[in-house]
C-alpha cells in the first residue's frame, strides 16, 4: 500500500466589498504568486465593478497552474441591532459581490466560505513584503492603505484549509463496508 500525499492547493483569497475587493493567490508555501485590488470608483458603474471581480477571479485562480486554484471568499455576518447600521448600502454592496464571486467559483468547484475575523489586521511585518503599500513604513502598525483588503485575501486563503470540507492535510476515512 503506497502512503497518500496530502494536497495543500494554492488557494485564491478573496475579500469582498462594495467599494474594495482584495483578490490575493497564495502559494502552499505561503507565499504570494499574485494579488489585486478592485477599486468600484475605477467602474462607471456596478455593473461594470461586478464583472471586473468575476474575471479576476476566473484569471487568477486559474493562473498557469495545471490544477485550478481553490477559492475561498470571506462571508457575511448576518445584520443585527448591534452592528448600529444606520446604511445598509455598503453591506449590499459587499452581498452583491459575495454572490459575484461564489457565482464565478462554480465552475472551479465552488468556494469556500470564511467567517469574517479581523482577516488584514495584523501588523505590517506579518504579511509578505509586496503586500505593503509604499507609504506603509512602520512594520509593527497595522496597515491602513488600499492593499489591506489583499493581506485580507492573504489571511482567508490561510485560514481557508480549516473550512474546507475535508480541512486541507486531513485525509478522508476510508469507507469500509461490513
Amino acid at each position: 500500500m503506497t502512503p497518500q500525499r496530502l494536497h495543500r492547493p494554492h488557494v485564491l483569497g478573496v475579500d469582498p466589498g462594495g467599494r474594495f475587493t482584495g483578490l490575493c493567490l497564495r502559494s502552499p508555501d505561503g507565499g504570494v504568486v499574485e494579488f489585486a485590488v478592485l477599486d468600484r470608483n475605477d467602474y462607471t458603474n456596478s455593473d461594470g465593478y461586478r464583472r471586473a471581480v468575476v474575471n479576476a477571479v476566473r484569471n487568477l485562480a486559474g493562473l498557469g497552474l495545471r490544477v485550478p486554484s481553490t477559492v475561498a471568499v470571506e462571508d457575511l455576518n448576518p445584520p443585527s441591532p448591534h452592528m448600529g447600521m444606520v446604511s445598509v448600502q455598503g453591506l449590499l454592496g459587499t452581498g452583491v459581490i459575495l454572490g459575484a464571486v461564489l457565482t464565478a467559483a462554480d465552475p472551479l468547484g465552488g468556494a469556500i466560505r470564511v467567517p469574517p475575523s479581523g482577516h488584514g489586521g495584523k501588523p505590517l511585518v506579518a504579511y509578505p513584503p509586496e503586500l505593503h503599500g509604499a507609504r506603509e513604513t512602520n512594520l509593527r502598525q497595522v496597515g491602513t492603505g488600499k492593499l489591506r483588503h489583499a493581506r485580507s485575501a492573504y489571511d482567508i486563503a490561510g485560514v481557508a484549509g480549516v473550512y474546507a470540507d475535508p480541512p486541507f492535510g486531513v485525509l478522508p476515512r476510508p469507507y469500509v463496508m461490513r
